[in-house]
Formats: C-alpha cells, structure tokens, sequence
C-alpha cells in the first residue's frame, strides 16, 4: 500500500492550500483516510496523482458544472454587467479554490464591484494580493506592456497548480486600443499559452463591440460562451492566418 502522507504534504504535492484539501475532501473531489483519535486526513499518492492528471484533461470554469480541456482560450459574450460577473466571480473563485495564480484585467468601472463580490464569496483578496497570488490591473497602454505582463505571470505560475486569467474587454476601450491591437494581443495569447497550465477566459460587451470584434473573438477563440452555454467555436481557425479588417 502506499505510503499515506498528510493533509500538508497532501496540499504541497497538488500545490493547493491546506484549506483546500480540506474543503476537496468534505466534497468527496478527493478520496482520504481517517486514521488516529483524531481522525486526521491521511492520502495515497496515487489518488493524488489521479486527481492531478485529471485536473489536467479538463478543468472546471466553476460554474453550472462545466469544464474545457486545459489550456482553453475561451470568449464569453454578455449582454449586461451582472452577467459578465454572474460567470467572472465564480470563474475566478474557483482558480483560487484549485491554487492557481489569477491575473484578472478589468475596466475601472467594473474593478470594484469584482472585487467586492469575490469578499463576499468568502476570498481574502487582501491575503492573496500580498502574497502575489491573486493580480488585478486595469491593462496596458501597448500591446508590448500587456503581453509582457501577462507572460511573466505564466511564467511565475509553474510554481502554482496553474494559471488562470479573465479580461473583461472593455478595459481596451479605457486605453484606447484599436482593433488591430486586440486582434493582435488575442492572436499572442494563442502562442504564449501553449504547454502552459491555464485558462483565459475573454469577455466582450455585445452592446458595445462590433459584429467584426465578435466574429473575430470567435475566430481566436477554441471555446465560446454565450447565455451561460459552453461551446467549441465552429470558427476557431486561427492556422489559416486570418486577419481582421481595420474597423472603427
């Protein structure tokens, strides 16, 4: 039989918090023993292992159940902002929960009730933000800035169980960025995030972006969410090299 390791190695080899394993156990995610008086958590490496490879197969976006394959680049298109947070809070909740590093890209209009509505999911962001786990900026003025933000912190989250990123796209229209740039930095994140374990998770406004912007979110993208339905985008294409016309 394997060597049973407790709950702080348990937590070290998923590279979770302790909090976390124990909230996995209670749920029955994580399969554990009972062993002493105490009755304190003991697990199998193979279990370990088991839920680990399958973590990697499909992660959960933490809402209505559903899950993609890791390394999804996934579009959500929303008609208002509470429904842009109704699937952003738990979606980045549930990164927290797993022990990834979150970077989140928000306009200033939105940044604050974000954050508010993860407190009151229970998350310390305070903690989280000292201890560099938990990112929220309200993006760069180039596309240079932005991707060097965003690859350094993919970079960072080897040492974490992943990494897991939401932009609410809006935040472009703040620093004035054209369409060729937004096509460009979705374009880039297809490249960097290959080999990586992550999620990025794209919001766009439809009452505010164009049908081009849409389409091409669509065409970037390999998941697509839309009335809370995850689907593969059948426009998904991004080998064929196409590039959007320049739209004002």
């Amino acid at each position: 039989m394997d060597r049973l390791l407790n709950i702080k190695e348990a937590a070290e080899f998923l590279k979770v918090s302790e909090m976390t394993i124990r909230r996995w156990t209670n749920s029955g995610r994580l399969k554990c023993f009972r062993v002493g008086g105490k009755r304190e958590r003991r697990f199998r490496l193979s279990d370990l292992q088991e839920l680990l490879q399958a973590d990697r197969a499909e992660i959960s976006l933490g809402f209505r159940g559903e899950k993609v394959p890791n390394e999804a680049h996934i579009s959500h298109f929303y008609t208002s902002s509470e429904e842009s947070f109704a699937l952003g809070i738990p979606y980045i909740k549930e990164g927290i929960d797993r022990g990834e590093l979150i970077l989140c890209v928000l306009p200033e209009e939105k940044k604050q009730r974000f954050c508010s509505g993860l407190e009151e999911q229970g998350v310390l962001l305070s903690v989280l933000e000292q201890q560099g786990i938990f990112t929220v900026i309200t993006g760069k003025a180039s596309l240079d800035a932005q991707a060097e933000t965003i690859r350094s912190l993919l970079e960072k989250s080897q040492l974490f169980k992943g990494f897991r990123l939401l932009g609410d796209m809006v935040w472009t229209f703040e620093r004035s960025w054209d369409f060729p740039q937004l096509y460009a930095l979705e374009k880039m994140t297809n490249e960097i995030r290959i080999g990586k374990d992550s999620l990025f998770l794209c919001q766009y406004d439809t009452t505010r972006f164009s049908a081009d912007i849409a389409f091409m979110a669509m065409q970037t993208h390999n998941y697509t969410v839309y009335k809370d339905h995850v689907r593969s985008s059948p426009y998904f294409d991004i080998a064929k090299g196409w590039v959007p016309a320049v739209s004002s």
